[in-house]
């Protein structure tokens, strides 16, 4: 009973504690947000949330509003981190502590209640305790702390170490370097007071004319005239940009080539592009000049274009797609057309618009090779009537078409014979050597290699044993359409808490379909969580365009003496008429140190247990010294036993970034993939495991 009473004395004393409000209100140049684990551009307005890290570029400021009024501002070159932003929803107490990472970040503290609130200002070497004051910090590379105090007064002590604290009034500083205490506080230089009034947007005082003679008299200005100082204009926003690299080595048609690697990122105001400049060089440190020589290679060099985010009026993207999910994902479900990147590359499209109680988006998983297509259209019917919780209800229709499903083969020659089944690939005239000798069959006088002149040359070779004839791509190419609907309506949705119900249907054109109703989300802080049952009728599956959906559309099998291409589709052979069961999953994000997530689906029928699909990721995002992230995934569909680790749709694999300096690290990226070649139903021997392993310098020049 105690230790219930406990429980729900915690879990009730948490709720108390809200999250304060603050956001952008001026940003100028190049600012970035990292919300978990990636970094994207910050935008005007833009919320800012506990655990949010700030950056800012070359030429760029950055200013953080609390709802109090409180201001923090950044320099260029910052790094910024808010740890705490919390209001006590009873006392009305705030609780809030930002971390300078790097560079320089001003506070201005006019909302102070004494005995209540609590404000700091942290670094990796001090702590200040600020209390109704203007005060910077600046944060050096050797993690050495200035805190300059402008107005009022703050307690500076140094972190990690036993020693007293120091007071630091109007008009001084104080510098803690590592391990050791803070300095005595000296009064700051003239200059430095000036470069702070100015930074926190304090303008100089000028005596009224009438008082001119009399502040003269003190000997408070000069006797000569004064000329007022001109207002200091805002600095008109650049267009700086940030360039992230890395050096590795690469096998290219078995050949081993030194890489380097940059991938700028440009952004001009709702637009951001990011390039990939990879240059290859031989052993005699040649360029490889094969990857810049056509307008398709000058093409291959974007990474992505962006406008604007998902929400916006107007939002796209072009080249790299990592993930994309239509609506509750039944039908397309965090498609990637980066599976197999760097070594194939394809450049996607999504487009998306809102207007009024219309929302659209549309999808090409490759334009160089248009065969995905997926559009979506959302419904807001009732969001201009006055009705509590049914007001917000979402009406949508997806669909996905896939106009060729043998599009992932490569053919560069355009024989029909794909590559891995052609010993001439850049050859349309030629595609079969039995011996392996370089001729080709038809050219070869003794075809076979068994050293006899064969009779189709005039010899008296009678018998020719030549290699079965490999699989060719139709001259009709095979397509396959999925569509349906869904309704979502949010029942609850605060900056904590947030709860919605949906129901979803989709079809696969010419097979069966399947449901997921009732389905529900749920956001509490930190976590996510999602469940829905499932049932499906005439050969389905859940989620046909995913994130391995490039690389397993169509399979290249070889079995006894012939060969075949087998597709997704023909997987829906397998998948008996009638599945029920369940998907759940949960997303954890502790305090951005360490990222959980598990999906699971379990479909069966009394004949078919095959049902089973599991995505699991742990990432750990900071808390390890020298250790910038380490992530690893393991993803199975459609298997009886979970434990059977290797199928056609297993993927498995561990990233991890290791610091090196303040701009220098380690990158180290293995990933594991499975393809049955033989259709045994086992996955045997080398031949049958892709391994990918990369390791390389990764560096940040801007």
């Amino acid at each position: 009973m105690k230790k219930f009473l406990f429980t729900t004395f915690v879990i009730f004393s948490f709720s108390l504690l809200n999250g304060e409000d603050a956001s952008l209100n001026f940003i100028i140049g190049t600012v970035e947000i990292k919300e978990g684990v990636s970094w994207k551009p910050a935008e005007l307005n833009q919320k800012v949330k506990e655990g949010d890290v700030l950056r800012t570029g070359i030429d760029s400021q950055a200013e953080i509003l609390f709802e109090d009024g409180n201001i923090v501002k950044l320099r260029e070159n910052t790094k910024l981190k808010l740890t705490k932003a919390r209001i006590d929803s009873i006392t009305g107490s705030r609780k809030t502590t930002v971390k300078n990472l790097l560079g320089g970040i001003l506070g201005k503290i006019v909302s102070f209640a004494r005995g209540r609130d609590a404000f700091y200002l942290t670094s990796e070497v001090s702590v200040a305790g600020i209390r109704g004051t203007i005060v910077a910090s600046e944060v050096g590379l050797n993690k050495t702390s200035v805190i300059s105090v402008l107005e009022g007064e703050v307690e500076v002590k140094a972190i990690g170490i036993d020693a007293p604290s120091v007071m630091v009034k109007a008009g001084e500083k104080t510098t803690v370097k590592r391990g050791k205490p803070p300095s005595e506080p000296v009064e700051l230089s003239d200059e430095e007071v000036k470069e702070l009034r100015q930074w926190a947007g304090i303008k100089e005082e000028v005596p009224p004319p009438e008082k001119e003679e009399e502040a003269i008299e003190k000997g408070e200005v000069p006797p000569e005239k004064k000329e007022e100082a001109p207002v200091k204009a805002e600095p008109k926003a650049k267009r700086p940009f940030s360039v992230n690299g890395a050096i590795g080595t690469a096998v290219i048609e078995d050949n081993i080539y030194n890489s380097i690697s940059l991938r700028p990122e440009i952004p001009l105001g709702k637009l951001a592009i990011v390039l990939d400049l990879t240059f290859y060089f031989d052993s005699d440190q040649k360029l490889r000049t094969e990857d810049w020589n056509s307008a398709d290679d000058i093409l291959d060099k974007i990474y992505y274009i962006r406008y604007g985010r998902k929400g916006d009026p107007i939002f796209g993207q072009i080249g790299a797609l990592p993930y994309v999910t239509f609506g509750n994902g039944l039908i397309i479900d965090n498609y990637s057309n980066t599976v197999e990147y760097p070594s194939i590359k394809r450049t996607g499209f999504v487009l998306g618009t809102t207007y009024k109680n219309v929302k659209t988006q549309i999808m090409v998983g490759d334009l160089g090779n248009p065969a995905l297509l997926g559009g979506r259209v959302v419904l807001s019917p009732l969001k201009n009537f006055d009705i509590p919780v049914i007001k917000n209800i979402e009406v949508g229709a997806t669909a996905g078409y896939d106009m060729d499903q043998y599009s992932n083969l490569l053919d560069r020659d355009d024989d029909g014979y794909p590559d891995p089944f052609d010993d001439f690939p850049d050859d349309k005239n030629k595609y079969k050597d039995t011996d392996g000798d370089g001729w080709d069959d038809f050219e070869d006088i003794d075809a076979d290699g068994d050293n006899e002149l064969d009779w189709t040359h005039g010899g008296n070779d009678s018998i020719v044993v030549l290699l079965p004839e490999p699989f060719k791509l139709p001259d009709e190419k095979r397509t396959i359409l999925v569509y349906g609907g869904d309704i979502t309506l949010p029942l609850f949705s605060t900056d904590l808490v947030s709860i919605r119900t949906y129901a979803d249907f989709a079809r696969i054109q010419d097979y069966g379909y399947g449901i997921a109703a009732p389905g529900v989300g749920i956001r509490v802080g930190p976590v996510n969580f999602k469940a829905e049952y499932r049932q499906s009728k005439d050969k389905f599956l859940y989620g046909y365009y995913d994130r391995l959906y490039e690389k397993n559309k169509a399979i290249l099998v070889v079995k006894d003496d012939s060969s075949y291409a087998y597709t997704k589709e023909d997987e829906l052979n397998s998948v008996l008429p009638s599945l029920s069961g369940f998907l759940a999953g949960i997303g954890v994000n502790l305090f951005n140190l360490l990222f959980c997530e598990i999906t699971y689906q379990d479909l069966r029928s009394e004949q078919y247990e095959e049902g089973k699909n599991i995505y699991g990721e742990v990432a750990l995002l900071a808390g390890i010294p020298k250790v910038r992230n380490i992530k690893t995934y393991y993803s199975q569909k459609n298997v009886k036993n979970l434990f059977e680790l290797k199928t056609d749709d297993t993927i498995v694999g561990v990233n991890a970034e290791l610091l090196l300096g303040s701009n220098l690290s380690l990158l180290v990226a293995y990933r594991e993939t499975y393809i049955d070649r033989d259709g045994n139903g086992k996955i045997e021997g080398s031949a049958e495991t892709n391994r990918e392993t990369n390791v390389s310098i990764g560096f940040q020049l801007f």
